[in-house]
C-alpha cells in the first residue's frame, strides 16, 4: 500500500531524512537511475534471452516503459539540488523550479512510461484473441486510460506558478497547492476506475482461453522463462483489480477531504 501511495502522491512521502542527502549521492542516484530502476533486471532478463529477436513490439514496449520511468527517478533526484529559499516557510518542493523538475517533468516521463506499458497487456491479448469485438474493446478502454494519464500529466503544469509558501501576505496560514490536490487526486481516483475497467476488458477478452491458461498455471515450473513472464502478467491483472477494490473508497475519501477543505477558505 505504501509504495501505492507513494507513487501517487505528488509529493516527496518517502524517507523523512531524504531532504538531508548530501549532493554527490543524489548525483550517483541520477547516474546509476537506469540500473537501480526497480524493473531494470526484468528488462535485462528479456533482452539477454530475447538478443537475436529483441526488436519485436512487446519487448520494445517494456524498453520504453523501463527507460522512461528510470529517467522519472532521475529528474526527480535532479529537482532536489535545485536550491531552496532559506528565508521562508515553504511546501515541498519549495521552489516552481524544483517542482517543474523534480515533478512536473518526473511525472511526465514517469506517466508516459506507464501509457507504454499499458500497451502491453494489449499485445498480449490480441497475440491469444481472435474475438475482434473483444480485442476493440481492449483497444479504447487502453486509450481511454492513456488519455487519463495524459491529464495526470497536465494537471503539474496548468497551475503553474504556484505558491509555495506557508504563510501568506497577512501572516495567515495557507496552502497554495490545494486546487491541484483536488484536481491531482480525482485524476487519481478516475485512473484507478478507469484501469480496472482496462484489466476487466482484458480479462473478459481472455476467457476464451481460460481453461487452457490454468492448465499452463499447473505447468509452471516447467515453462519458459518468457511463458512465466506471460503468466506473471496475466496473474498480476488479478492482482491489480483487487488492489483497486480494495484502495479505491480511500481515495475517493481524500478527493472528498480535500474538496471540503477547499469549500471552507
Amino acid at each position: 500500500m505504501y509504495q501505492i501511495i507513494q507513487y501517487t502522491s505528488p509529493y516527496d512521502i518517502g524517507n523523512p531524512f531524504d531532504k538531508y542527502v548530501p549532493t554527490i549521492d543524489r548525483i550517483q542516484k541520477i547516474i546509476v537511475s537506469l540500473i537501480t530502476n526497480e524493473f531494470f533486471p526484468w528488462v535485462f532478463l528479456i533482452i539477454l534471452i530475447n538478443r537475436k529477436n529483441w526488436k519485436r513490439p512487446v519487448i520494445i514496449i517494456l524498453i520504453l516503459h523501463w527507460l522512461l520511468r528510470a529517467i522519472g527517478d532521475a529528474l526527480r533526484e535532479a529537482g532536489e539540488l535545485l536550491p531552496i529559499p532559506k528565508d521562508k516557510r515553504t511546501l515541498w518542493p519549495n521552489t516552481n523550479a524544483r517542482w517543474i523538475v523534480g515533478n512536473a517533468v518526473a511525472h511526465l516521463f514517469w506517466l508516459s512510461g506507464e501509457i507504454f506499458g499499458d500497451w502491453y497487456l494489449y499485445l498480449r491479448t490480441k497475440a491469444v484473441t481472435i474475438n475482434t469485438v473483444k480485442i476493440n474493446i481492449v483497444f479504447y478502454c487502453c486509450i481511454i486510460y492513456n488519455l487519463v494519464k495524459f491529464a495526470g500529466i497536465a494537471s503539474y503544469f496548468i497551475y503553474l506558478p504556484l505558491d509555495f509558501n506557508q504563510v501568506n501576505k497577512y501572516g495567515r496560514q495557507q496552502n497554495g497547492l490545494q486546487l491541484f490536490d483536488i484536481t491531482w487526486w480525482t485524476i487519481v481516483a478516475v485512473y484507478h476506475i478507469v484501469g480496472f475497467v482496462y484489466d476487466f476488458s482484458v480479462m473478459h477478452a481472455l476467457t476464451t482461453e481460460l481453461f487452457s491458461k490454468l492448465k499452463e498455471y499447473k505447468t509452471f515450473s516447467k515453462n519458459t522463462f518468457m511463458d512465466k513472464f506471460k503468466q506473471i502478467s496475466e496473474l498480476r491483472i488479478f492482482v491489480t483489480m483487487g488492489a483497486t477494490i480494495i484502495f479505491l473508497p480511500f481515495i475517493i475519501v481524500i478527493v472528498f477531504i480535500l474538496i471540503n477543505q477547499y469549500k471552507r477558505k
